[in-house]
């Protein structure tokens, strides 16, 4: 279902059509020639009457993993920076509601709901904020497991790499991440039982 919704770019190599494709296209092209050319995309005259392509967050300069697929890739290289990361949100969720006692077919339903509901169609023409949601359920999964289990260590470094990829990815999105987790971890402190959890998750 993931390879049939991004068909179009994954498989064709063609954009998102939207009100915003006219500008994120072109750049991430120039950056993708830039790239090749194995030279640093700071700034370009063919977008407008030029543009800093380095100090723009939409391009996403910083992410070694778009660097990859850009080499790799070529134009389809946005094809698959978008089904790569339906993949890790798509995962993440189903591995979450796992966690949270979710029955398998709900926690299957939720996955798919994440990752082709709403959040992802709305973003496909920006490539920064869809990178930057795709971790919120791994983020939820380590707030979960922190306040569940004792590996807090292993958990906290978890949680770490998962918000450093999203800083990579852009900050719009990403400063409402330690928002979201502390309002689920004081949601699920509120919501717990007799049974432990309220003492280990208040020390979590």
């Amino acid at each position: 279902l993931l390879v049939f919704f991004h068909w179009n770019w994954l498989v064709l190599g063609r954009p998102v059509l939207d009100t915003d494709t006219p500008f994120f296209f072109p750049l991430h092209e120039e950056f993708r020639r830039w790239i090749a050319r194995g030279q640093s995309p700071w700034w370009t005259d063919s977008i407008f009457c030029g543009y800093p392509i380095g100090p723009e967050s939409n391009a996403i300069v910083l992410n070694p993993f778009l660097h990859f697929l850009l080499r790799w890739a070529g134009s389809r290289a946005e094809g698959f920076w978008f089904h790569a990361h339906s993949l890790i949100a798509a995962f993440s969720m189903l591995a979450c509601c796992r966690r949270m006692g979710c029955s398998r077919p709900a926690s299957v339903l939720a996955a798919w709901a994440f990752a082709l509901g709403g959040i992802f169609t709305n973003w496909l023409h920006w490539p920064n904020l869809f990178a930057q949601a795709a971790w919120f359920p791994l983020q939820l999964l380590c707030v979960e497991a922190l306040m569940r289990e004792g590996n807090r260590l292993g958990w906290t470094a978890a949680l770490a790499c998962a918000s450093a990829a999203q800083w990579l990815a852009g900050p719009h999105a990403t400063v409402l991440a330690p928002y979201f987790c502390l309002l689920y971890a004081l949601l699920r402190l509120l919501l717990a039982g007799e049974s432990g959890d309220r003492g280990h998750g208040w020390a979590a």
